[in-house]
């Protein structure tokens, strides 16, 4: 597989380090000059499996599969400026911009598809939206975790909005472990203490087969600390909260996903 990269971020530098830390022999990687930090790590970090174009355009030439990661203010601009090919396979990370929008500008390139990797992607533990489903697209995100396939956009927008919880959940790790640190724990300790009781909650969810409702309530004792918590965290509307959030995030993904201009 040639894959090109236009945008060399944080998420691409996740995808790439997820596809080839196990030293993959059916994967070439073609980076853009944009991003040129991430793009000379990756390249110095995996010699002779991933190079760094001269342009934009040098990427398209080099690879089938051409993933596009740039932001959308400049999605238009960036990609207007290509030649792609008939037979490119185009993979759009640009999260709030429609695959519709994309195909009018890479045309005559007539694949495009959507995905939405996450930080985790370069320990392989991403769950990454793809839509419409495409066989070359879910392996890709297969190997930096689950390929999650929709045809339904809702759905896909959905998923987009979820992903927006992660600063939000490190954030109340954060206070977790700032308070415990107010109560006299070391700094350090506190960290590594709130680490390994998410870390140990996360497997938990991994490996569960029922629902997070159903996790609730296996971690509740009668008249104990958890169900305390759990219903001071109720009084004080914290599923509204959340969920209130969410709907906020959704809106703007649905109403950035006009045309560009």
């Amino acid at each position: 597989m040639r894959l090109g990269f236009v945008g060399a971020g944080a998420i691409s530098r996740a995808v790439v380090v997820g596809l080839l830390d196990d030293e993959p022999d059916d994967i070439a990687v073609t980076l853009s000059p944009r991003g040129a930090a991430v793009a000379a790590l990756l390249a110095e970090r995996y010699p002779g499996r991933v190079a760094v174009a001269a342009s934009n355009q040098a990427v398209l030439d080099a690879t089938d599969v051409v993933v596009i990661a740039v932001v959308p203010g400049i999605v238009r601009k960036v990609l207007s400026e290509l030649r792609f090919r008939p037979d490119h396979l185009v993979v759009s990370l640009v999260a709030t911009v429609s695959a519709d929008t994309i195909a009018s500008i890479v045309a005559p390139a007539t694949r495009v598809v959507r995905a939405i990797p996450l930080p985790s992607a370069a320990d392989r533990a991403s769950p990454t939206p793809v839509m419409p489903p495409d066989p070359v697209v879910k392996d890709i995100f297969d190997r930096t975790g689950v390929a999650i396939e929709t045809t339904d956009a809702k759905a896909f927008d959905a998923m987009s909005a979820a992903s927006g919880i992660m600063a939000g959940h490190f954030a109340a790790a954060g206070s977790v472990a700032n308070w415990l640190a107010e109560q006299g724990l070391g700094r350090s300790q506190a960290d590594s203490y709130v680490r390994l009781l998410l870390a140990g909650l996360a497997g938990t969810a991994r490996s569960a087969t029922g629902d997070f409702g159903e996790l609730a309530k296996e971690h509740v004792t009668a008249g104990g600390l958890n169900e305390q918590f759990l219903a001071h965290l109720a009084r004080h509307g914290v599923d509204a909260t959340i969920r209130s959030g969410l709907d906020d995030l959704l809106a703007r993904i649905t109403r950035s996903a006009s045309p560009l201009a």
